[in-house]
């Protein structure tokens, strides 16, 4: 049982999956002499704390025990046994790794800034106490799986997003109502697959703005109950006629306000 790792001077990457599964693990020291660090590096280190980079290092960086590049443009990894329950992403915070946040059990509000653009994959995975999200207008790329198994129960969805990507919500089983708004043009593969408590699906954009792109699976495995909301008649009514809307149709519903 390893608590405390110092990584040697003489580490230049640290690669996928290298401390994969490493539960006891709970303080990280990486050296200057790392260059690289791979995407999935920490996951399933369910007992990390505390990552501390050398500061003689030109490439990474850490602030509060939370892992960065090294002018902090990039959140690398969010230790998942830090116990604070809310986060703010730092202003100079531009892009959100893959896994960043993924598996931390107690942030219940993460805080997108104003200057972050990028979500990737897997970024909230596993985050059963995070239940709400703003996603800001300046974010405009978005992974696949970002909210999978999650607590999310309200989610915002800004205006810089054009697409749900595949799997985003995969068996988020506590969301009951989501709202897409005008400027979604497309719902990725299995979307909601596994949304167990998803009962209503609003969305608010008319026909004569042109149809939401469906893909295969998109609301597998939802709640039998689920309704899915347009805005007028006409517009279901072409949604209908969609190959991939159309076998959800005994669904649809006009949404009255």
């Amino acid at each position: 049982m390893m608590e405390e790792i110092i990584i040697p001077n003489t580490i230049v990457e640290i690669g996928n999956g290298a401390f994969l599964n490493a539960y006891d693990l709970q303080s990280l020291t990486i050296p200057a002499s790392v260059v690289t660090i791979g995407n999935t590096a920490f996951r399933a280190c369910y007992s990390l704390e505390f990552f501390s980079v050398n500061e003689d290092s030109s490439y990474f960086s850490s602030v509060d025990g939370v892992l960065y590049n090294e002018d902090q443009s990039i959140l690398i990894r969010y230790p998942q046994a830090k116990t604070t329950t809310e986060f703010i992403i730092p202003l100079s915070v531009v892009i959100v790794r893959e896994d960043a946040f993924a598996n931390n059990f107690f942030l219940s509000s993460i805080i997108i800034t104003e200057n972050v653009t990028t979500l990737n994959d897997h970024a909230f995975y596993n985050c059963s106490s995070l239940t709400s999200m703003i996603i800001p207008d300046n974010v405009t790329s978005i992974g696949i799986y970002l909210f999978r198994e999650s607590a999310i129960q309200d989610v915002t969805l800004g205006a810089g997003l054009s697409e749900i990507s595949s799997y985003m919500f995969y068996s988020c089983n506590q969301l009951e109502t989501i709202i897409i708004p005008d400027n979604i043009d497309s719902i990725g593969y299995a979307a909601f697959d596994g949304c167990s408590s998803l009962t209503s699906i609003i969305i608010t954009r008319p026909s004569s703005s042109g149809l939401i792109t469906g893909a295969v699976f998109m609301f597998i495995n939802t709640n039998l109950q689920l309704k899915i909301y347009f805005p007028d008649q006409g517009t279901l009514d072409l949604y209908k006629l969609e190959t991939y809307w159309s076998s959800y149709k005994e669904k649809f519903e006009v949404y009255s306000s």
